[in-house]
């Protein structure tokens, strides 16, 4: 029997979950209902990343523990899963993969060492010790470029993130590097025989172009006085694991990979590779860093990596926890009973395509009346802006769906052409 992985991003569990976690892990479900439809062994996998900085800082502001903050974010996605029968007792993922599981801390420390004992395409370490002096944004989790954040207004502070909109931290400290500046020929190797790695063209297109400009080495490292929360590197304790190392292993990790034990629960050989699902805000991480991090230990690329689009607030910014441009989903179970009557019997009625048909209809009428109530919670604006904003507001309001939203948006330009 031939067998399906599907994977969404596991989600950053510093705040509290949002309408983009749901979205992505709709299509995922979608995607691991029709492939089970057809007789297909299916494993789909969603979850959180809980260790960096932003939880840290996020637990001190709440007064908790790091691991108690993440319980409770945990908790709260875990609800609003159910609530959309996205969880396993409703049919829906295999595993919701937490970073902080034994067994995925033991896959960790083994692919690390993997990749420390490598050797790149040009002959030389994939991780060498070095220092590092830059700007980092605990948001994005990310080292910035100057191309990627706006300069302060006022002379002496700190740079702020082109995304979130937020103060950068300036890093100096000692760190470990992956050697990812001599994967840049083989990255693009892997695209051009494999078109279809990146999905759709357009994010193809634009990984192409990042990893053709050159690519730098990637620090992977922090000071554990600097960044305590987080695994540990092996035989070094002095320093951490940064993030997106220990967060996309969390792919392998979860069906067996490095540990034996979860080897035989689920198999790492019966399901890898995967098909990544996720948001186009975090595709170089899983485009650039996740393939180059396989060839370096030697594991089998990923089937592909699909992109989609960004929820956006009216002043075209990304949903985000940090910016406070959020949607916040409401229970449909409480609010709306006719949409889970019918999913009840589309499942019992009908099987094939004309029940899968069924079975979207029935989802839709239990998620729109939640989608219609989600309130916008952004920031402050100036008075044109809030003007726009309303506007804009309403428009949000009336429509649901791609073809409703294209409609409306159509019908207000129009009214806004001058008569006669």
């Amino acid at each position: 029997m031939k067998t399906f992985y599907v994977t969404t991003p596991i989600y950053y569990a510093n705040s509290l979950p949002h309408l983009g976690h749901l979205y992505t892990t709709v299509v995922a479900d979608c995607v691991a209902r029709h492939r089970r439809q057809r007789g297909c062994e299916t494993y789909f996998l969603t979850g959180t990343d809980e260790h960096g900085i932003n939880v840290q800082r996020a637990a001190a502001r709440e007064g908790r523990a790091p691991k108690e903050q993440v319980d409770y974010v945990v908790g709260e996605l875990k609800k609003m899963f159910a609530a959309y029968r996205l969880d396993a007792e409703g049919g829906g993922y295999d595993i919701f993969m937490r970073t902080t599981e034994p067994f995925h801390y033991e896959g960790v420390a083994n692919l690390w060492r993997k990749i420390a004992a490598a050797k790149t395409p040009t002959g030389r370490e994939a991780i060498y010790k070095g220092f590092y002096e830059g700007w980092f944004c605990a948001p994005c989790a990310t080292f910035k470029t100057e191309e990627e954040y706006v300069r302060a207004e006022r002379e002496g502070d700190a740079p702020l993130c082109a995304i979130h909109e937020a103060p950068l931290d300036r890093v100096s400290e000692e760190s470990y590097f992956f050697r990812l500046s001599d994967y840049g020929d083989a990255l693009l190797a892997l695209y051009e025989s494999r078109p279809d790695f990146v999905r759709p063209e357009a994010r193809r297109n634009e990984v192409v172009s990042f990893v053709s400009r050159g690519l730098q080495d990637l620090s992977v490292s922090r000071l554990k006085s600097s960044v305590s929360w987080a695994i540990p590197v092996p035989d070094d304790t002095a320093h951490t694991i940064y993030i997106w190392l220990d967060a996309l292993t969390n792919y392998v990790t979860a069906i067996g990979w490095g540990n034996e034990e979860r080897e035989r629960a689920v198999g790492f050989e019966k399901f890898w590779p995967a098909l990544h699902l996720l948001a186009k805000d975090i595709l170089r991480q899983h485009a650039i860093y996740w393939p180059a991090f396989l060839m370096a230990a030697g594991i089998e690329l990923p089937v592909g990596v699909f992109s989609h689009g960004l929820w956006l607030d009216p002043e075209g910014r990304k949903m985000s926890k940090t910016l406070r441009s959020l949607l916040r989903r409401r229970d449909p179970r409480r609010r709306d009973q006719r949409g889970e009557a019918f999913a009840r019997q589309a499942r019992g009625r009908r099987g094939g395509r004309a029940g899968a048909r069924q079975l979207a209809r029935a989802r839709a009428r239990s998620v729109r009346p939640a989608v219609r109530r989600l309130r916008l919670q952004p920031r402050s604006r100036n008075r044109v802006g809030d003007h726009r904003a309303r506007r804009q507001d309403d428009l949000g309001r009336q429509a649901v769906g791609a073809g409703e939203v294209r409609r409306a948006a159509r019908d207000a330009r129009r009214r806004a052409l001058p008569r006669g």
